[in-house]
């Protein structure tokens, strides 16, 4: 497995809600418009966000030490509780870090 760092934007139908990133394990490194697949059942989407995200940007460091970047596609859903839910998916099922802006926390 190939470790990468993602990135993404999480926003409801009104605003930004905030970001989500870390570190995922994937079997290949993504290219540009490659989906990613993460573990979320039909029975648990939220607010129109099914689990497949497209690879944005593919950002590839010169220094070998570094892991390769991806940004996501921008996730966008219904409802304020629809965002709680969805970064609570990738913090708790997935391990990455989820940041809301302002009072969203």
């Amino acid at each position: 497995m190939i470790k990468v760092y993602v990135d993404i934007s999480l926003f409801t139908k009104d605003s930004a809600f905030g970001r989500i990133s870390g570190h995922i394990d994937v079997p290949e490194v993504p290219h540009i418009g490659d989906l990613i697949s993460f573990p979320l059942s039909p029975s648990e989407e939220h607010g129109g966000y099914a689990g497949l995200l497209r690879v944005a940007e593919r950002i590839i460091p010169a220094d070998r030490a570094e892991q390769i970047q991806l940004s996501l596609e921008d996730v966008t859903v219904e409802t304020t509780d629809d965002a709680r839910r969805v970064m609570a998916f990738f913090e708790q099922v997935c391990g990455l870090f989820g940041e809301p802006y302002g009072d969203e926390e």
